[in-house]
């Protein structure tokens, strides 16, 4: 399919996910994440994870599987009750609050751990594998630079969203603009304060997406493209706020071509998905006739 866009590369954009990453063989999964911390000293950080998210699993993928997703189905009634019922906990009021400030200390380290996890990611034997233009413009959620250093895609055509290996921070968290309606379901005025200092310190992991694409002039950039390329993202609903965005700044009925790698069906359900968030969410709908699937050749 790539090869169709031959002669359309200045007006073609490509929104790059961790399956470009992963399709290329490098172990860049929330699983190595894990992984490089328990090979690394980080046991505290994993062990914290697990006690404050171990009930909010979703689709039957866990934690390290599916973090972020996590991370943005938080319920601060959940964690109160999983921090009261925790069995090593005393559970007076000064105890529970020592352990609610322990939150503290994911926020805190989560982005330094995970930018020192992106820097330790080997991608030296990468080789290419897509006939990708460097003429074209590139809007990546990795922290890795294998679009710079394999490709070699001239750095001001590429935008790392979420910041990249040479960044001072990279983004991860999730994108609950509102914080959840913990005190609908608080039973006692200790869970109401529990609940509103749990939520005040995972704000703090919000993405803050609408201040990200206002910071970025790479948005600026698309009011010619006519073809947009999406390889390897889940297209899940804490990033769809920038495809909408995207969506809205690019010349109306565009193409949009989403990559599936041995799973069509699967593509098939995240486009839908797709279109029907851009009937609620966007300015401009999008049109199922401008969305077409197509797979990755296995190499």
């Amino acid at each position: 399919m790539l090869s169709t866009l031959q002669g359309k590369e200045k007006e073609t954009l490509y929104i790059i996910g961790n399956g470009f990453d992963l399709y290329h063989g490098v172990k860049s999964k929330y699983k190595h994440f894990y992984c490089w911390l328990n090979l690394n000293d980080h046991e505290e950080f994993v062990n914290e994870m697990e006690m404050f998210f171990p009930r909010l699993e979703i689709s039957s993928c866990s934690l390290w599987s599916n973090f972020e997703q996590v991370l943005n189905k938080y319920i601060p009634n959940d964690i109160y009750q999983q921090l009261r019922e925790h069995p090593d906990n005393p559970w007076n009021e000064s105890e529970l609050d020592k352990a609610v400030a322990g939150l503290n200390f994911i926020v805190n380290n989560m982005r330094p751990l995970m930018k020192d996890w992106a820097e330790h990611i080997d991608t030296q034997n990468v080789k290419q594998k897509l006939p990708l233009s460097k003429e074209s413009l590139y809007l990546t959620f990795n922290y890795t630079k294998i679009l710079e250093d394999v490709y070699t895609i001239p750095q001001n055509h590429i935008c790392h969203i979420h910041g990249s290996i040479d960044s001072n921070e990279v983004i991860v968290g999730h994108n609950l603009t509102t914080a959840p309606d913990y005190y609908k379901k608080a039973k006692t005025p200790e869970e109401e304060r529990v609940c509103e200092r749990i939520t005040e310190i995972m704000q703090q992991l919000n993405k803050r997406i609408k201040k990200n694409i206002t910071e970025s002039s790479f948005f600026d950039s698309l009011q010619n493209i006519t073809n947009v390329v999406v390889i390897g993202h889940s297209m899940s609903s804490i990033d769809l706020p920038y495809f909408c965005e995207i969506s809205e700044r690019i010349v109306p009925n565009s193409c949009w071509y989403f990559s599936s790698y041995k799973n069509t069906y699967d593509i098939d359900m995240r486009i839908q998905s797709f279109i029907n968030y851009t009937s609620f969410k966007c300015r401009r709908k999008l049109l199922k006739e401008y969305c077409k699937p197509f797979e990755l050749p296995i190499c």
